[in-house]
């Protein structure tokens, strides 16, 4: 790992690592608790696809990306008219965009490497701008972090607030990361905290987790030559199964215990 420090840009990428985990972990424990996950995977496509629709029109690609993704937003605070399941209408627009993005990408001469792009980002090319916004992000979500624990009541103007930071959050963090790395940051940690039963220390868990799988991930794409944003995945799903095995192995120790307080063993 130190080897792999000595690169300039492998150092920024480390340091993008550890800045998405205290943007986005937290974020995430937000979004499980809310049940909104399916919204958090339709944002990160529709910010995917403002990205596309950005460089097919020859326009930043991020400011594009922020737009549609605050419109979509905003959009998801409105009452609904509908008795329509929302796990239902975020997967279908989660397939449209994803469609759409497809549809664009195909009229592009590097269209799959362009997909792969958007899927997986390309976090070997983070630059210090990107850096400075991810920073910026972090203190933004840690602010309305120490807000929401000091305000026991959650209106509109909270969701609202929290719908726009998700959605600039996610479309910042996509340029650098891609959406499948952007979701499972977001969703992986408070998973993890949930399966181990934790509460009060969960919220520094969950951040502190991310950060050390997101660089677990770099460091094996550089020992082996792999895909960043493959290995940064992986990296979290090894640390779900790991956590589900070390939930299950607490319960089996906490019924045995119940069932002998004195750990007594029977006689045979």
């Amino acid at each position: 790992m130190i080897e792999m420090l000595d690169l300039p840009f492998m150092r920024q990428a480390a340091l993008a690592c550890v800045l998405l985990a205290f943007v986005l972990a937290p974020l995430g424990r937000e979004v499980i608790a809310r049940r909104i996950v399916f919204v958090d995977l339709a944002l990160a496509q529709l910010s995917a696809l403002g990205a596309v629709i950005g460089s097919t029109v020859e326009w930043d690609p991020i400011a594009s990306s922020v737009l549609v993704t605050l419109a979509s937003a905003a959009l998801l605070v409105l009452p609904a008219e509908t008795d329509l399941p929302q796990e239902a209408l975020m997967g279908l627009v989660y397939a449209v965009a994803s469609a759409a993005a497809v549809l664009i990408l195909a009229k592009s001469p590097h269209g799959d490497a362009d997909l792969l792009h958007i899927l997986f980002g390309n976090i070997l090319a983070v630059t210090p701008r990107q850096l400075w916004l991810l920073a910026g992000l972090a203190a933004a979500v840690a602010a309305f972090s120490r807000y929401r624990r000091t305000r026991a009541v959650a209106g509109r103007g909270v969701t609202l607030a929290f719908y726009l930071l998700l959605a600039v959050s996610i479309a910042l963090a996509m340029k650098s990361a891609g959406v499948l790395v952007v979701f499972t940051y977001l969703v992986a940690p408070g998973l993890a905290i949930q399966l181990l039963g934790l509460s009060r220390a969960g919220g520094a868990v969950s951040v502190f987790s991310a950060a050390a799988c997101g660089v677990a991930g770099l460091v094996a794409s550089y020992a082996w030559d792999l895909p960043s944003g493959s290995a940064i995945v992986a990296a979290f799903g090894a640390w779900l199964v790991s956590a589900a095995a070390a939930a299950r192995m607490f319960r089996m120790r906490a019924r045995l215990t119940k069932a002998d307080p004195m750990g007594r063993r029977d006689a045979v």
